[in-house]
C-alpha cells in the first residue's frame, strides 16, 4: 500500500517511521479483519483552524481534535495538538505523530472505543503493534484510547 503524505503546516514528518507503522498495522489487521481501503492511504498534516473546520463538518463538533480518520483511507493529524500532546506524554513529536497515526489506522480497520470491551481490544492492538519488532516501544506511553 502506498502512503501519500501532504502537509499544510511546517512539520518534520517521520516518513520512514510512519511507513513502517503502516506495514505493521496492515500485517496485524490482515489477521483480524480484511477491509479493503484501496492501494493508497492519504495522511495530511494540518493546523488548528483547518482541523476545527474538518471536525465541525464531519463530526459536528465545533472544536479542534488531534486526529481524524476516514474509512476510505484518509488520516488527518493536527500538528499543534500533536506537539502539545507530545509534551504532556513526554514523547518526541515524531513518536506522538506515530501514536496518532496508529490510532487512526486502527479506526480505519474497524476498531473503536465506544464500549469498554471495544476500548480494551483497541488498547491491546495498539500495545501489540507498538511492541512489534522494528518499532520503538513507547515506554511510559498511555494508550490514546485512554486520553
Amino acid at each position: 500500500m502506498r502512503l501519500v503524505i501532504r502537509t499544510t503546516v511546517q512539520c518534520a514528518v517521520p516518513k520512514k517511521q510512519l511507513a513502517l507503522l503502516l506495514n505493521k498495522v496492515l500485517q496485524f489487521c490482515s489477521l483480524i479483519k480484511t477491509e479493503a481501503i484501496g492501494e493508497e492511504l492519504s495522511l495530511a498534516f494540518v493546523g488548528e483552524a483547518a482541523m476545527r473546520r474538518l471536525n465541525e463538518t464531519y463530526r459536528q463538533k465545533a472544536e479542534s481534535t488531534d486526529v481524524l480518520s476516514f474509512e476510505y483511507g484518509e488520516v488527518i493529524i493536527c500538528v499543534p495538538r500533536a506537539i502539545r500532546q507530545a509534551k504532556r506524554h513526554r514523547l518526541s513529536v515524531s513518536r506522538e505523530i506515530g501514536v496518532l497515526f496508529l490510532h487512526a489506522l486502527l479506526h480505519i480497520f474497524g476498531f473503536d472505543h465506544e464500549t469498554e470491551k471495544d476500548r480494551l481490544a483497541m488498547q491491546k492492538a495498539e500495545e501489540k503493534i507498538l511492541g512489534s519488532p522494528g518499532l520503538i516501544t513507547l515506554q511510559g506511553y498511555t494508550s490514546s484510547v485512554n486520553a
